[in-house]
């Protein structure tokens, strides 16, 4: 990636490797004068065949490293953690929904092994030490592809409908907050269905990124966004190209946090809540 001011730090790290020894890169944007803020996680492509989930990561790698008012107000508040391909064997062999070791690495969360899934291991492991350090994400955003469904929508953790074993991180209450992003991309988004939302989290997908991080770690905004194969049937987007449309949702999944963030903290960033005039 390219800094695209003075004051913007973007970094590409790639320590680790996949099974077939390809590079695992993670990336980091944010502000260089200023360290101690909040983490935004933001991941793609577990699953290769999801193709429209790159668009969407491209589309929220080049806002967030551009120009734009709201872009410079995220970085003031945010440091942003991507991992913009999590199954690089899988989209370089042509697998449609696993890893070479045949398996869903989606559903290898609860116990991801260093050799069948090591980007699912390394990637666990840098959220349990920002989490150790006392800087667990404050948002995590895993971004897919859907084959039946239309539009775009969220999957999130109800904490009444996710399964909590002794000892969990999770205390229970619910938080107010949950839908307070999904209503930011509907506002933000035509493509976005607010209707096509679900925070419920079924036993047969505690091992998937956004319950195990609600689970064991205690990330309460943990989320699996959504972006159809099939197009639109609302909004504007109904009959336009769809490779630019998920550029654009990517963009507003970014957009989102500005809104969540000055819903929640009013008044602690005047730049930020200056640039929402803007959207």
């Amino acid at each position: 990636m390219v800094a695209v001011q003075t004051d913007l730090h973007s970094s590409k790290s790639s320590r680790s490797t996949t099974a077939q020894t390809r590079p695992f890169s993670t990336a980091v944007v944010r502000r260089l004068w200023r360290n101690k803020r909040p983490y935004v996680v933001l991941t793609a492509r577990v699953h290769p065949g999801e193709s429209n989930a790159s668009w969407m990561m491209k589309g929220s790698l080049e806002f967030l490293c551009s120009e734009d008012p709201v872009a410079e107000a995220l970085r003031e508040v945010y440091i942003f953690k991507i991992l913009p391909m999590l199954n690089p064997d899988g989209v370089v062999n042509g697998f449609s929904r696993c890893g070479l070791s045949g398996e869903d690495l989606n559903r290898q969360w609860k116990k991801p092994d260093p050799v069948l899934s090591p980007t699912i291991f390394h990637a666990k492991g840098l959220l349990y030490f920002l989490g150790s350090v006392g800087r667990s994400p404050l948002v995590f955003c895993d971004y897919h592809g859907h084959s039946r469904k239309k539009n775009v929508f969220l999957y999130g953790c109800g904490v009444e409908e996710t399964p909590r074993p002794p000892g969990s991180a999770i205390d229970g209450k619910e938080d107010p907050e949950d839908c307070t992003i999904a209503k930011a991309l509907e506002r933000l988004a035509p493509a976005f269905s607010l209707s096509g939302c679900r925070h419920a989290a079924e036993k047969w997908r505690e091992s998937t990124a956004r319950v195990v991080l609600r689970r064991e770690m205690g990330v309460r905004r943990s989320y699996t966004m959504e972006s159809t194969y099939n197009g639109c049937n609302q909004g504007i987007y109904k009959v336009c190209c769809w490779r630019s449309e998920a550029l654009q949702r990517g963009r507003c999944c970014c957009s989102s946090l500005a809104y969540w963030h000055h819903w929640v903290h009013p008044g602690v960033s005047r730049h930020l809540s200056d640039s929402l005039l803007l959207l």
